[in-house]
């Protein structure tokens, strides 16, 4: 009985939303105030013996670092490398153990077979038949076996029964770098949703024609041209197939109404003042991404147990990563939140309803939104919220769905950069 219930966003999250947490519905059309033990879980949605298994092997390991080290520090957080290794592992099984997960695994498996396996072959993923004759409920619950069972702090999915989106999200999550964002100072907060992780990413509605993962690789493909170094070559080539793995430009999820953990590509490394500028890269000339505040992605500072023997690649458990709390200013809060509220399944959650007002008043101004919160708006209003439809959610909507400070003439460059390459790339294995 113990185990019956399921949570797929862990109780130890959703009870930093409060006491009783507002739901919304988006199906049913109710707004409820409901206890931490109530949401976001579901009957039997693992057998026994899975649950067992994130319970020991995931959230027993990442609770104590997420309270200890991350939620309620202040400044900065310091990491070691066997904690930072934990919270990927951790992170990406939030990406799959959701109840519409099943329905993102008939995706990848679609788009696996759309590709074939050469394409997988040439980027060192290992392919086994036996993948080809799961359903996809059986193939979910492979992928999260090869994930929770494997003792290997860096490659938790290079196990034999490691399915193609087990090794995917290990890649991807091991190429992204952590950043950790706060809402308090501008005074709006996070919403929570039932899809576990939310990313901004290719293709996304807000970005029309304009995709994130096109624009990224033919930056580095135009900087590939004006090289004549072998060496500044091998290592361009090794960014592009780091953004081949990655692909959105962030990946995250609220700790709490005012705290997210964050997963950055590694290109926005470029955007930081500190980083010394990589192969004497100038920073890049346009900004992929809705958020507006390039300071959000400044990356972490480095202190190593032995500096020669991580210059060799060799890793130490003990090695620190320093993060520097990034202050959200409420405009890129909102739009977090309009990303969330836009991807969500059926559940949305909330802590305080006045600090949620105006994300849902920008959601409510988009010119097509996905989702239909009216219900949601007529429920708060009821109890004495009045969600504003002003200018600036309108502006905030305007520029969410058309991004006017995207250059587009560069946007086309680097993307017909990416397209030719592709093409290329097909008429190779023809």
């Amino acid at each position: 009985m113990a185990y019956e219930n399921n949570h797929y966003v862990p109780r130890f999250i959703v009870n930093r939303f409060g006491e009783r947490i507002n739901i919304f519905d988006l199906k049913e059309g109710i707004l409820e105030r409901k206890k931490p033990d109530k949401i976001f879980c579901s009957t039997k949605l693992y057998e026994e013996s899975l649950e067992k298994l994130f319970n020991q092997n995931a959230e027993s390991r990442v609770a104590n670092i997420l309270f200890n080290k991350i939620i309620n520090a202040e400044g900065t957080v310091t990491l070691t490398r066997r904690e930072l290794m934990l919270l990927k592992r951790f992170f990406s099984l939030e990406m799959l153990r959701t109840p519409v997960a099943v329905n993102y695994i008939n995706h990848q498996r679609s788009v696996f077979h759309k590709l074939g396996k050469h394409y997988y072959l040439d980027r060192m993923f290992k392919i086994h038949p036996v993948e080809e004759e799961l359903s996809d409920e059986e193939y979910l619950k492979q992928t999260l076996l090869s994930i929770l069972e494997s003792d290997d702090e860096y490659k938790w999915a290079d196990k034999e029964n490691a399915t193609f989106v087990a090794q995917k999200w290990t890649r991807v999550f091991n190429s992204c770098y952590f950043s950790i964002w706060d809402s308090k100072k501008c005074g709006e907060d996070f919403v929570i949703s039932d899809i576990g992780m939310v990313c901004e990413h290719d293709p996304s509605r807000f970005y029309g024609d304009y995709g994130q993962e096109l624009i990224k690789t033919g930056y580095y493909l135009s900087l590939l041209k004006k090289t004549k170094s072998d060496e500044e070559k091998a290592n361009i080539l090794k960014l592009i197939l780091n953004e081949d793995n990655v692909g959105a430009n962030f990946y995250f999820t609220p700790l709490t109404p005012s705290r997210t953990l964050v997963l950055v590509d590694p290109f926005y490394r470029l955007f930081d003042e500190a980083e010394d500028r990589m192969l004497g890269m100038s920073k890049p000339d346009i900004w992929p991404s809705g958020f507006q505040n390039k300071g959000i992605v400044k990356k972490n500072r480095s202190r190593y147990v032995d500096l020669e023997k991580a210059m060799r690649g060799e890793k130490d458990p003990n090695d620190e990563y320093i993060y520097d709390i990034v202050d959200l200013e409420k405009e890129d809060v909102i739009y977090f939140n309009v990303l969330n509220m836009d991807r969500i399944d059926s559940l949305l959650g909330f802590g305080e309803s006045s600090r949620v007002l105006r994300s849902l008043g920008t959601y409510l101004c988009l010119g097509k939104p996905r989702k239909d919160y009216r219900k949601l708006s007529d429920l708060l209003s009821e109890n004495g919220y009045a969600v504003p439809r002003n200018d600036f959610c309108r502006k905030e909507a305007y520029y969410f769905e058309n991004l006017p400070n995207l250059d587009r003439a560069k946007a086309n460059e680097y993307m017909n950069e990416t397209i030719a390459f592709m093409q290329r790339m097909g008429e190779k294995h023809a």
